[in-house]
């Protein structure tokens, strides 16, 4: 066994996903291959199944598998996009501790002439079947071999049961293209009458402001999303007497949230469609709500300009203002660099705590906003971890993105 791959088994950790496999998902996860996902052949799981990647495990994702009976197993290993490279090692155990064998040198995969791989012409493992017996378990490490990858799909089958699983790397899902849809055309319903979308501030009436606007058509469930710039003229085809569901987020304000009769809204006099929004006061907290980092990194998402923008405005129309910004992860723990990234700038080379790269994040979004033109000294920053999650031992992918999150208090 290789120096890398010994490497890479040590720090690649993984925790329980349902019976034994991988789901909780934080910035600080760490995985053993004796805590892999389980297989049982009968079959005492679901046919098709999605686990997830942990957010350090840039290198390795194992399986574990067993059998009642004495058979071949057919196995299909497959890149989830076109960037992710593989290889896979399979290890045949009589029950010892596999793992410590494994990175001690004293177990080595099984040779490819008895796994029968066949490979595809750019060198991917694409199949290959196994003889199993029902007196020993087996172990699949699936091992990336590019910096980049979205995951892998593993199909399995014998004469009586077949599973496919798909195991999803956490920051591919949670790349700014996931949650940044395109802009529709801004058509919703019956082409009866058109408006002119207007922001404005319920105490000012200002209406330099900046925001997302999602309408939503409650019949067909369909809808757009609007980036609202108060310099540039958005429309809306909308039906008369028909019920939309309208939300607008922009810094500094409340949320607003309703369902209502776009037309009823709509002034007679201009066909203007104004969303009138309350300032939020003193003290007030506000959600960033796609300030996105590359994981365990300091390094801002390029989606998260947009947003930023979006704040940079609200402080230039309330220069009085001062704010102060909190970076907040799933969990507290420390963090290993991660050699993916060596290559690159120091926000992508942090090694330290949980609460230190809370606090590195929102020293690096007032980075962003002095270089936008905002006096640094309006910009207090604060650092909590895991102090203050939302979620307690988030496992779900929506509970942990509600965790690992920014915010600003209105000083």
């Amino acid at each position: 066994m290789s120096k890398w791959l010994k490497i890479i088994v040590l720090f690649t950790v993984i925790s329980p996903f349902g019976v034994k496999s991988q789901d909780i998902m934080n910035e600080n996860s760490f995985f053993e291959c004796d805590q892999a996902f389980e297989i049982t052949f009968p079959l005492s799981v679901k046919n098709d199944q999605t686990v997830f990647y942990q957010y350090e495990e840039q290198f390795a994702f194992w399986y574990r598998f067993k059998t009642d009976v004495d058979q071949e197993i057919k196995l299909e290993l497959a890149p989830l996009d076109s960037n992710s490279r593989y290889g896979i090692f399979v290890y045949e155990t009589s029950g010892k501790n596999l793992c410590s064998q494994v990175f001690n040198g004293k177990v080595k995969p099984l040779k490819e002439a008895l796994l029968n791989k066949q490979k595809t012409l750019s060198g991917l493992i694409t199949h290959f079947n196994l003889q199993v017996k029902n007196s020993k378990e087996y172990y699949f490490c699936v091992l990336t071999t590019s910096v980049y990858n979205c995951g892998h799909q593993l199909s399995m089958a014998s004469n009586t049961d077949s599973l496919v699983i798909k195991a999803v790397h956490i920051p591919c899902v949670m790349d700014e293209d996931v949650f940044v849809e395109e802009e529709k055309e801004l058509s919703l319903g019956a082409n009866n009458l058109l408006a002119f979308l207007k922001l404005k501030d319920q105490s000012s009436g200002a209406n330099n402001i900046k925001a997302e606007i999602v309408i939503k058509d409650l019949e067909n469930n369909s809808e757009v999303k609007v980036d609202y710039d108060s310099l540039k003229v958005k429309t809306l085809l909308v039906a008369e007497g028909k019920k939309y569901s309208v939300s607008c987020l922009a810094p500094g304000y409340q949320r607003f949230a309703h369902d209502i009769v776009v037309s009823e809204y709509m002034e007679s006099d201009s066909s203007d469609f104004i969303i009138y929004l309350n300032p939020l006061k003193q003290g007030d907290i506000f959600l960033m709500n796609h300030i996105y980092f590359h994981p365990n990194t300091y390094a801002l998402k390029k989606k998260a300009n947009k947003e930023l923008d979006y704040l940079v405005s609200f402080l230039r129309n309330n220069l009085e203002l001062k704010i102060e910004l909190s970076g907040h992860t799933n969990g507290n723990g420390k963090i290993r660099k991660n050699r993916a990234y060596k290559n690159r700038s120091e926000q992508w080379a942090f090694e330290g705590t949980s609460k230190k790269l809370s606090m590195l994040r929102a020293k690096e979004i007032k980075r962003k906003l002095v270089k936008k033109g905002i006096d640094e000294d309006r910009i207090y920053t604060k650092g909590c971890g895991g102090d203050n999650m939302i979620i307690k031992e988030a496992k779900e992918l929506e509970a942990i993105k509600k965790n690992i999150r920014v915010e600003v208090k209105l000083m």
